[in-house]
């Protein structure tokens, strides 16, 4: 994909971004009031890690593109990546789910049933599905009862 057709995906969606900040020359933590625009333009570092929701910001959120940096797996980023999702996702009140598909049964699956309190929709095994996605879910405070 195009660097600009990917960079326009990124700012369309609701986007998490993690730097390693010892690889930048300015070390300063930005101000809480920080403007928005002005952070996206100065990074903080070097980028390591994304996750991507494409989302209403409202009722729907799409879990997509969950990347960490092979330099940094295995140091607990991840996970404090998608809580930090999830702690964005929580927040929304009139939310009635988020979802994700992913063929990694083995690892994906019981890191975001973890993480994310997700559930499978559908096929609950990899059998069942014959080697297909699983599409998994989490009912968000306005999830209609009994549905």
């Amino acid at each position: 994909m195009p660097e600009a057709d990917l960079r326009d995906c990124f700012h369309r969606s609701l986007s998490f971004g993690l730097y390693d900040r010892s690889s930048s020359e300015d070390t300063e933590r930005p101000e809480a009031n920080a403007n928005v625009d002005e952070l996206s333009r100065t990074p903080p570092g070097e980028l390591v890690g994304v996750a991507r929701c494409v989302t209403d910001h409202t009722t729907v959120a799409y879990l997509t593109d969950v990347y960490i940096w092979p330099t940094h797996q295995g140091r607990g980023l991840g996970k404090w990546l998608i809580a930090c999702v999830q702690e964005v996702l929580v927040s929304m009140p009139y939310l009635r789910r988020s979802m994700l598909l992913t063929s990694d049964w083995e690892r994906s699956v019981p890191f975001y049933q973890k993480m994310m309190g997700m559930e499978l929709m559908g096929h609950k095994t990899r059998q069942a599905a014959e080697g297909g996605p699983a599409i998994m879910q989490w009912k968000g405070p306005m999830f209609p009862e009994g549905v």
